[in-house]
């Protein structure tokens, strides 16, 4: 709203200067406006288009791991035994298509005691500029290959590489989908040794923090490596590892 009135106030000025000053005055809003729109699709966490849960609730040093672009045979798998071995509850942002073809793994997942989140059908990188109908069957597409596996919806969504516009929270709505990002990545995928990314967790992680790692398309035993240290470095850094959304659902830290 704050934004709309911003854009009202600077067009009834800028209508009400003399030329050429109206026309400098209009381009500046332009840009400013593509500027601010462009910060908005990049930075989830800035909520301009609709609340992203970014950080799960403070109290108690829990913070949550959860992994994208699975399920993978080659990854997941092995994955899920490191998991069951320290015990960690994670959330899995699956795609749509790579379920439909890994159909037990994905109850696999659940089976655990995972939450399945839906990371739309395709992971296009033309999924952010879907609108209006065609983006509501990207996402009830997912949906529908999850209700299907498991029984039951996701109730959280993941975008492609974390990106909004300004239809994804309306049509998030519509489903009935919360949207979440993350505060602290892991950059796994860039990575060809587990070393840099356990540095980086285990410098930045912070009382609810939503971690961000792969294990759609990650190389197995990095992603082994990663997992299976960053757990205990963390517990012995006194944090506590929740599901996402038991991290979501804390009371609010007491004063």
């Amino acid at each position: 709203m704050a934004t709309i009135a911003v854009v009202v106030l600077a067009t009834a000025t800028g209508a009400l200067a003399p030329d050429p000053l109206r026309w400098w005055l209009w381009g500046g809003l332009a840009a400013a406006y593509l500027a601010l729109v462009g910060l908005g699709v990049t930075f989830s966490s800035w909520g301009l288009f609709g609340p992203a849960i970014c950080l799960g609730r403070p109290g108690g040093m829990r913070v949550s791991l959860t992994f994208d672009d699975g399920p993978d045979p080659a990854s997941t798998p092995r994955l899920l035994e490191v998991l069951e071995q320290h015990q960690v509850k994670a959330a899995f942002f699956l795609i749509g298509r790579h379920a439909e073809r890994h159909r037990a793994l994905v109850q696999a997942i659940a089976d655990k005691g995972h939450l399945v989140g839906n990371h739309t059908y395709r992971h296009a990188w033309w999924t952010n500029f879907l609108w209006g109908d065609r983006l509501d069957r990207e996402i009830q597409r997912a949906q529908r290959v999850f209700q299907d596996i498991l029984g039951t919806a996701p109730r959280f969504f993941r975008s492609p590489m974390g990106l909004t516009n300004p239809q994804l929270f309306g049509a998030l709505k519509r489903i009935g989908l919360r949207f979440v990002g993350w505060d602290l990545r892991g950059l796994d995928q860039r990575a060809g040794a587990a070393a840099p990314v356990i540095r980086r967790l285990a410098h930045r992680c912070r009382d609810g923090s939503i971690i961000l790692l792969h294990d759609g398309g990650a190389n197995p035993q990095v992603l082994v490596d990663i997992v299976h240290t960053i757990i205990p470095a963390l517990r012995n850094q006194g944090f506590t590892f929740v599901r996402l959304d038991e991290s979501l659902s804390l009371p609010e830290k007491e004063n």
